[in-house]
């Protein structure tokens, strides 16, 4: 317990809000995954596993970045070290997931009113929220 003490008050900063994102992303995913009814329609259900999908890659981004970073602190102009960098496929990468969460989050809201409003016909709500766009 005390070692585990101790490397709480050595952590870098930068290592500690990159494990706080990290379980922040992973957390949204499952809250997504367990919180609603319409999860079992197609629709839903393959935008979830795209969704944890590319979590996966995030975070496997994410560990990676913070691997480097620790293994090799990079000297900035002043002579100060900055041991902490994300590479760019990192953020866009994340900045994906975003993308895929608010997605989830607007499919799951208008599923879940469309089974309300049409009384739980689950068919006919798979069939509107198939058909394309106008």
């Amino acid at each position: 317990m005390e070692v585990l003490l101790l490397w709480f008050e050595s952590i870098h900063s930068a290592i500690l809000i990159n494990q706080i994102l990290a379980v922040n992303i992973d957390m949204t995913v499952l809250i997504l995954q367990l919180s609603s009814l319409s999860n079992k329609l197609s629709p839903i259900k393959d935008t979830l596993l795209h969704l944890e999908e590319k979590t996966s890659d995030a975070l496997r981004l994410l560990s990676e970045d913070a691997i480097k970073s620790i293994s090799t602190p990079i000297s900035s102009s002043d002579g100060a070290l900055d041991s902490f960098t994300y590479t760019p496929e990192t953020t866009q990468t994340g900045e994906g997931v975003c993308t895929l969460i608010d997605d989830v989050e607007i499919l799951q809201s208008r599923t879940t009113s469309l089974l309300s409003k049409l009384n739980g016909d689950e068919v006919l709500v798979h069939t509107i929220m198939e058909a394309p766009e106008r």
